[in-house]
């Protein structure tokens, strides 16, 4: 089984944002498609990636100012914010040809649950956790 590819197993049907969509978009997107991880493009090349976490640590951390007017105020700088001020931009990525073993290992070693697919930094799909046990469960069934 590990020497299935990323490629058998990775979701290529994305969503994406553009580094300059606002946050208050990008949360919508989350929202109406229950997502965890959205790439961010420039044209066709990945530049970076926002989770849920990163938008909701943004939206409900600490607030910038506190007074009667604070929560309007905030809610406009989260509108006006862009997804190249929050998104990660140095990620692993992985080859779509990679075993799904790499993936595994990368996960178990690192604190991130996505990894984007990428052939020459275009990106061609994304690979997380769920991805795995989902292949693992479903051959585990048909066997």
């Amino acid at each position: 089984m590990t020497d299935t590819l990323i490629n058998d197993v990775m979701t290529s049907s994305l969503l994406t944002v553009t580094y300059e969509q606002s946050m208050d978009k990008v949360e919508e997107i989350f929202k109406q498609h229950d997502i965890h991880h959205i790439p961010v493009v420039k044209g066709e090349e990945l530049i970076g990636i926002i989770s849920r976490t990163d938008v909701d640590k943004m939206k409900h951390g600490k607030s910038f100012f506190v007074n009667t007017n604070a929560s309007s105020y905030n809610a406009a700088l989260f509108e006006a914010t862009l997804a190249k001020d929050v998104m990660t931009k140095h990620m692993q990525t992985i080859k779509a040809t990679d075993s799904i073993f790499q993936a595994y290992s990368w996960f178990k070693k690192n604190k991130f649950r996505a990894l984007p697919v990428v052939n020459d930094n275009r990106l061609i799909g994304i690979i997380t956790p769920i991805d795995l046990l989902d292949h693992f469960f479903t051959k585990q069934n048909n066997e």
